[in-house]
């Protein structure tokens, strides 16, 4: 599943948008706004998953960055119009979260401008 997360993302941030917009088109005084989340991941940044090796980690922050980005990008190109970060229990993992959608903003921002 971990290969097809921003094929999921995308897909689901599309649904929800063109649910969104259907019942926005009803009901044009109240208007609906799509979140994407990105939640916690199956590795942990901050603990070590190997209780004989506390020093050990699975992934890196810039990996961490990299699929919070990944998964930044597609929510957002399938339509949400915010990005939520929670239920997040490691901060070294939600810290690289904010990073990620603060980054690709960023980027997307400047492809806007060009």
């Amino acid at each position: 599943m971990e290969s097809l997360s921003a094929e999921i993302n995308y897909e689901a941030a599309k649904l929800a948008r063109a649910c969104a917009d259907e019942w926005t088109a009803r009901t044009p005084e109240k208007p609906r706004y799509v979140a994407g989340v990105l939640g916690p991941t199956n590795r942990t940044a901050s603990i070590s998953p190997d209780v004989n090796d506390p020093a050990f980690r699975n992934v890196t922050f810039d990996q961490l960055v990299a699929a919070y980005r990944e998964s930044t990008r597609a929510l957002v190109e399938g339509g949400s119009d915010l990005i939520m970060i929670e239920t997040v229990f490691d901060t070294l993992n939600a810290k690289a979260a904010i990073y990620a959608v603060k980054e690709e903003f960023d980027a997307l921002a400047w492809i806007c401008r060009s």
